[in-house]
């Protein structure tokens, strides 16, 4: 109580760059929410235990064409050419994605969730304008 936060992250498991955007995401609990940032990582967090995110996603620009669905969660791919990897963001030069293709770390900017549209389908918006 009073003006100190009652829960945080670590440093080394938070963002590592401005949050741009949060959503309240359907859970049993309704305690759980996701963030997007300009690290490039999309982050699944319960706000009941902040210390660790329950799932993380990396926004890359991939060099081939992968199969996977619009708007995956837990790993899978995001949109063509936009696609998801669980490697650790760096912001740096290319790399390789598990396939062996050459992938660059891109930032989120914009993050949208609606049940409607399916329990594990999020639009991200990415800094180079592909979504």
């Amino acid at each position: 109580k009073g003006h100190m936060p009652l829960s945080s992250t670590p440093v080394e498991k938070a963002h590592r760059a401005p949050v741009f955007n949060m959503e309240w995401v359907k859970s049993k609990a309704g305690s759980e929410c996701c963030s997007v940032s300009t690290d490039g990582r999309v982050l699944w967090w319960d706000i009941r235990k902040l210390a660790d995110p329950i799932d993380s996603m990396t926004l890359s620009l991939g060099g081939g064409a992968r199969p996977g669905t619009a708007g995956g969660r837990r790993g899978s791919t995001i949109s063509r050419p936009a696609t998801s990897s669980s490697r650790a963001p760096s912001r740096g030069p290319a790399a390789d994605d598990d396939n062996g293709d050459a992938v660059t770390p891109v930032g989120g900017s914009a993050l949208n969730y609606s049940p409607a549209a399916g329990l594990n389908k999020f639009l991200v918006g990415t800094e180079t304008g592909i979504i």
